[in-house]
């Protein structure tokens, strides 16, 4: 269980790793695409694709967190430490995949409209994003662990 424990831990960091990497590359792709006119003008309402935008960021940022809290009151202390984790990794490649996919649609969202706080809107939630990285102390936070499995949980991502 203890090898169980650190390579959890460093999927889902590879994961995180992964999502951030997707996000950057859209944002710089799309950015040059827009800026040296690669595609035609549309005939978009920018103020209709703002407020969708806002929308879909607000919504994710919302329900991540209360599918993240909710899952969070579900668990017991008695529960196994490889349940706890398992559960820790649904929850946060939920949020990190509700971020990432709303951050795409930024992406998507400034290529067709040019709109350059559309770009600041994706800076925020790549902050976000990165708030919400999953890491062994967010757990020993977030979770109902007893002292045994803390003490575990230290040991096993020290060595």
């Amino acid at each position: 269980m203890n090898k169980n424990i650190k390579s959890g831990f460093k999927s889902l960091d590879f994961i995180f790793i992964a999502f951030l990497s997707s996000q950057m590359m859209a944002v710089i792709t799309f950015y040059f695409i827009k800026s040296n006119n690669y595609l035609p003008e549309f005939e978009i309402n920018e103020m209709i694709v703002k407020i969708v935008v806002m929308i879909f960021n607000f919504s994710s940022f919302f329900i991540g967190k209360f599918f993240y809290n909710m899952l969070i009151k579900k668990i017991q202390i008695n529960e196994p430490l490889e349940k706890k984790i398992n559960s820790f990794r649904t929850v946060s490649l939920f949020r990190l995949a509700l971020i990432e996919s709303v951050n795409l649609l930024n992406c998507i969202a400034y290529l067709f409209t040019g709109d350059n706080s559309i770009l600041l809107i994706f800076a925020i939630m790549l902050i976000l994003f990165f708030t919400q990285r999953p890491t062994i102390s967010l757990f020993i936070r977030d979770f109902n662990l007893s002292e045994e499995e803390k003490i575990l949980i230290v040991a096993e991502s020290s060595s």
